[in-house]
């Protein structure tokens, strides 16, 4: 599979940074409605439910945000760059953020 059939090239941005890590998912939800037409609150719910498993960073500043959802018949993707690095509870998160949603299938 080629990554340009995962992730639309709409789907790539940058940031300055971002206030928290649920921010940042707020983020990546509202991009991935905007550009695969998601339902963003179903998007962040599925990503904060994700992470509550575990972490998705992987180190060296890059994190694997992903979640499985309903109605989804693809595998879609975001991706972010965070220009100034998260600080969450005493911790740096990650700059490069890549978000996978998946269908439930």
């Amino acid at each position: 599979m080629d990554l340009l059939e995962i992730i639309h090239s709409d789907a790539v941005r940058s940031a300055q940074s971002v206030g928290s890590k649920k921010r940042l998912f707020q983020d990546l939800s509202a991009m991935a409605a905007q550009v695969y037409g998601m339902d963003c609150d179903g998007v962040v719910e599925a990503l904060l439910e994700r992470e509550s498993l575990g972490p998705t960073g992987v180190g060296r500043g890059v994190a694997l945000p992903h979640a499985r959802l309903e109605n989804l018949d693809r595998i879609v993707g975001c991706f972010i760059n965070l220009i100034v690095r998260l600080i969450l509870m005493r911790l740096i998160a990650s700059r490069l953020i890549w978000s996978l949603h998946f269908s439930r299938r």
